[in-house]
């Protein structure tokens, strides 16, 4: 059994992970603006823009933090200053205050695979160049918040870098523009033409 600190659990991605690691019997802690409201879940609400991370944070340990908390979609991330201080300055003090748990044993931050640059040859290699393009607040976030967590992964840290694609799934929200699989699905079963994007 770990205890595991997941930042952001109540959204998306949080609602489906969380499940999980509770039927293998971790110990988990959501730190997120909501409380997950399951008796085996430990809530600490937070406000990233209000509240202090050290604070919330003192005296606690973790061996495994789960890093979601973010504006998750290039669709909410609409404002520079709110985007950068959530997805970059957010990951910074969470990975400053994840250095002092006596127990940890891994950082996972979870990013996005829009952080390759459009002129990367195909198919893509995980090294391939990153680049944003202009007025793309959110993918300058990830790769900023990316460059952080190697920063802490050079100086030792435990830091591991997830880049996902086209996450779909229970609990996806419904928005008026839907990510690809959902809006390709609904698309599909209205018997309307399918988009195809870069193909």
């Amino acid at each position: 059994m770990a205890k595991i600190l997941i930042t952001g659990g109540t959204g998306f991605l949080g609602r489906n992970i969380i499940p999980s690691l509770i039927r293998r019997g971790h110990k988990v802690t959501n730190l997120s603006l909501k409380a997950y409201e399951d008796e085996n879940v430990q809530d600490i609400i937070f406000d990233a823009f209000k509240d202090d991370l050290q604070e919330a944070l003192q005296g606690k340990d973790f061996e495994f933090v789960i890093h979601l908390a973010a504006f998750s979609t290039p669709k909410l991330a609409t404002e520079y200053e709110k985007t950068m201080q959530l997805n970059v300055e957010f990951t910074e003090e969470l990975l400053k205050s994840a250095q002092k748990f006596p127990s940890l044993k891994g950082f996972f931050f979870f990013s996005t695979a829009l952080v390759y640059s459009d002129k990367a040859p195909r198919p893509l290699k995980e090294d391939a160049p990153v680049a944003a393009s202009e007025g793309d607040y959110y993918t300058e976030s990830k790769i900023k918040a990316e460059a952080v967590c190697r920063h802490f992964h050079e100086q030792g840290m435990p830091v591991k870098i997830w880049r996902l694609t086209n996450c779909f799934g229970p609990f996806q929200p419904h928005q008026p523009h839907p990510n690809l699989i959902p809006q390709v699905m609904a698309e599909a079963i209205a018997q309307k033409k399918v988009t195809i994007l870069n193909g």
